[in-house]
């Protein structure tokens, strides 16, 4: 049960992350995490396994919220370039 319970912990999660909300995403990735950690601690899944997973969760939330930091960032980094011309016409 616990097993099963923390594999759908960890898929919501990539779930949330492919969706782009990072505030849902948030929740569901600390979620995951807490299933992993107890999976681990009961000896469900080995200790390193649990780093893995947690680790490789982890980087794909942090690649998600990056671009779309970075994407909300070019968008704004545009009006401002556009701006900077209109002015100095």
């Amino acid at each position: 049960m616990v097993r099963s319970a923390t594999k759908t912990a960890v898929k919501h999660a990539t779930d949330a992350i492919a969706a782009g909300d990072p505030e849902i995403a948030r929740e569901e990735v600390r979620k995951a995490i807490k299933a992993l950690d107890s999976a681990g601690s009961k000896g469900i899944f080995h200790a390193n396994n649990v780093a893995r997973r947690k680790s490789r969760l982890v980087l794909k939330y942090n690649a998600a919220v990056a671009s779309i930091q970075s994407s909300a960032g070019d968008t704004d980094s545009k009006k401002s370039s556009a701006k900077s011309k209109e002015s100095s016409d």
